[in-house]
């Protein structure tokens, strides 16, 4: 008799992360480069303006980071947001707003108007993230509690909705004539 092979385990796929499948997508785009001859003057060049361009974008990432962190420090309200979410707050802000990129471009040579402006969206974004008004949310209860508490005053013996619905007119006129 021929053995029978038993069925190989299979084991449960793991969920790939975000990360990792745009960096297969990003790996599946890259067009597949000819191999290079021996780099000329202009290559030399814009190596080496790329290579400035990658250094100022993450000297600008280090700024913004550490700016995103002062921002947080100026609420409690927004010390639960990741740098991040209170980049994209901030970017929406300067979207409606391009005064408030102009004060980041212009931070160093006028601090003092920088943290006037980092005060306000402070302020204004932690609006978004604050409770309710108590006196508000008093109110409303107090008046749900007043409605709620009514007593229910139709009839026992009156017809419900559906029935009303279902009336012909000779039927409902009736009805109506007899509650006057």
């Amino acid at each position: 008799m021929a053995e029978e092979k038993a069925p190989e385990a299979v084991e449960p796929q793991q969920e790939e992360s975000l990360d990792d499948i745009l960096s297969d997508f990003d790996q599946q785009m890259q067009p597949q480069q000819a191999p290079q001859q021996e780099p000329v003057e202009h290559d030399r060049l814009a190596n080496i303006e790329h290579y400035v361009h990658q250094q100022q974008q993450s000297q600008i990432r280090t700024e913004i980071d550490s700016e995103m962190g002062k921002l947080r420090g100026l609420n409690e309200t927004l010390s639960n947001l990741s740098n991040q979410d209170l980049e994209g707050l901030v970017t929406a802000r300067v979207q409606q707003d391009p005064r408030i990129g102009n004060a980041f471009a212009q931070r160093h040579s006028n601090p003092g108007a920088w943290d006037k402006v980092m005060r306000g969206m402070s302020q204004d974004i932690a609006k978004i993230f604050e409770r309710p008004d108590p006196g508000v949310t008093a109110d409303q209860t107090a008046m749900r509690a007043a409605v709620e508490s009514q007593p229910d005053i139709s009839e026992p013996d009156a017809p419900s909705t559906k029935d009303l619905n279902n009336m012909n007119d000779a039927e409902f006129a009736h009805y109506k004539d007899s509650l006057m």
